[in-house]
């Protein structure tokens, strides 16, 4: 399952219950993450990324486990906060609180639950253009590369990716991906998304923030693999990139949040639809102007990691000359003319916000006659 017709479909046909799902070329192979970590840690701080120049090289770093994957995700899936805590604190290694921003206030509201849950990949990371992840490394992953200089020679060539925390990871849904093998507590109205395109999963994951604030993620400490018979196609910095429509639908999904007030769900996620719906009724001069702050932030937020890098001492060479090469490349330009060219047909965003916001209006409808209908 890749896409949003699918997710949608599933959110429906098995509304009311919980529901495990499975991209269609993982393997189950469970496999220990490469610096694996007792306990279970409770923060939103990046996930760690490493990169192998073989399959075989990463499956040497990552172990198989003897466990169930399907079983470790129903373990946590839907347990109210306050069992998945004292389970947390009941795990070899206890509980350890790390750093968690001013407003997750919500997120500890007496409804709070486990939501999702997510194993970590190993293989193809799907990526079929440059992303932040590769580009701006979080600390843990530069501890790796500084400890294994070689890897910066193949970094952004290699298509072989462990992504994931080093322990079983509990926080306020910050899930960002709903591929791999993932839970959902659909017990609950859950949002659909977008029918098709990239960036559905984030969109998913952001909007039902909105919807349930005290949702939670747990992310499970290992990886299942995820392989293609043919390679991809390795994106180059002279390759055009277009900030896709789904990017500002995402962002204006995320600024939306503190208006969403509602104290039902399904009230929320109609209040939610006509903040969509605001966003397809803007002017060509405001898309146009949101879409031009969006990337200008973007390509600032690139350049600024980028440079960072560059002036740290610990990283190899070899990956600060890839870097360079990035950091040269027109799709982080910030200049007017290089700005305007990354953007989405204003037509574009105007019909996905549209269309979304409709499907969030019906949505609840719709989702309680499927929950009545195949109980």
């Amino acid at each position: 399952m890749t896409y949003g017709r699918p997710q949608n479909y599933f959110l429906l046909r098995f509304a009311g219950r919980r529901l495990l799902v499975i991209d269609d070329d993982v393997v189950l192979d469970p496999r220990r993450p490469p610096l694996a970590q007792a306990g279970v840690e409770l923060t939103i701080q990046p996930e760690a990324g490493f990169w192998y120049e073989s399959l075989a090289a990463a499956q040497e770093a990552c172990p198989a486990l003897d466990l169930d994957p399907l079983a470790a995700h129903l373990k946590w899936l839907g347990l109210p906060l306050s069992e998945a805590w004292a389970q947390a604190q009941r795990e070899p290694g206890g509980l350890v609180v790390g750093e968690l921003p001013g407003d997750v206030g919500e997120c500890f509201g007496a409804d709070a639950r486990v939501m999702f849950t997510r194993s970590q990949l190993l293989g193809d990371p799907a990526w079929a253009t440059m992303t932040t992840q590769q580009l701006l490394l979080d600390i843990e992953t530069r501890r790796w590369l500084a400890a294994h200089p070689d890897a910066g020679r193949y970094g952004l060539e290699s298509q072989i990716y462990w992504r994931g925390p080093a322990a079983l990871r509990l926080a306020p849904n910050r899930m960002q991906s709903v591929h791999i093998l993932v839970g959902f507590d659909n017990s609950s109205l859950l949002p659909p998304t977008i029918r098709a395109g990239p960036g559905e999963d984030v969109l998913l994951s952001e909007a039902a923030r909105c919807i349930h604030p005290g949702s939670w993620a747990v992310k499970l400490p290992f990886a299942v693999l995820h392989l293609r018979e043919a390679p991809r196609r390795q994106p180059l910095p002279a390759d055009t990139v277009v900030l896709g429509p789904e990017r500002l639908l995402v962002a204006h999904v995320r600024a939306s949040m503190p208006a969403v007030v509602a104290k039902r769900s399904g009230e929320r996620m109609s209040m939610l639809g006509a903040f969509c719906l605001d966003l397809a009724a803007a002017s060509d001069a405001e898309l146009t102007d949101l879409q031009i702050q969006h990337a200008a932030e973007y390509a600032a937020r690139v350049h600024f990691g980028i440079e960072e890098q560059l002036s740290d001492a610990s990283l190899p060479a070899a990956w600060k000359d890839k870097l360079e090469q990035w950091l040269a490349s027109p799709n982080y330009k910030l200049d007017p003319v290089s700005l305007r060219a990354r953007i989405a047909p204003n037509a574009a965003v105007r019909a996905l916000a549209q269309g979304y916001g409709r499907a969030l209006i019906a949505w609840p409808r719709l989702w309680s006659f499927c929950r009545e209908r195949f109980q």
